[in-house]
């Protein structure tokens, strides 16, 4: 837990933007910089329900962290899911970290490996040094069935939209 946690840290502002109103985001992080998680989760709730990969990771930061929200794991992997779906590195690697130790969601390490290898693949440094250290982990409890499984799923991966974009308050 320690290692996501620090990692989260770094992702937050570290992310890659996609096509969207850079100022709303850059508010966001602000606002989620010096702690005022309410303005935060006010000024991301449109980039959100228009998907934006980036305001649904921080929004799964916020869960996960108990920041702005109730702290829930498994809200916060859903906020992961939708946005690793699209390339967010960042939700890849948490994700990942997720399914290999069961927080918030159902322990599956195929998928675990899956979402790590694309975090490593995504060349996003502050990404693949902890993806790399998780696959590893990841690695150590699994037979080569698995692992080829979980190599297969990634090869396959292609980002996309999930087309579900609306929220609950």
């Amino acid at each position: 837990m320690f290692r996501l946690v620090a990692a989260l840290a770094v992702l937050l502002f570290a992310s890659p933007a996609l096509a969207l109103d850079r100022s709303v985001l850059d508010a966001g992080q602000r606002a989620f910089g010096v702690g005022d998680y309410i303005t935060a989760r006010t000024v991301l709730q449109p980039l959100v329900e228009r998907g934006e990969r980036e305001a649904e990771f921080m929004y799964g930061v916020m869960h996960l962290r108990g920041l702005g929200f109730v702290q829930n794991p498994a809200i916060a992997a859903v906020w992961f899911y939708k946005s690793a779906r699209k390339g967010e590195p960042g939700s890849q690697l948490v994700l990942g970290s997720q399914k290999l130790y069961g927080h918030g969601v159902r322990r599956d390490l195929v998928e675990a490996y899956m979402w790590l290898t694309l975090a490593i693949q995504s060349g996003a440094p502050e990404v693949v040094q902890q993806a790399t250290l998780l696959r590893r982990d990841a690695q150590t409890r699994m037979g080569p069935g698995a692992i080829a499984e979980a190599e297969r799923r990634a090869a396959e991966f292609r980002p996309r939209d999930d087309g579900l974009v609306t929220i609950a308050p």
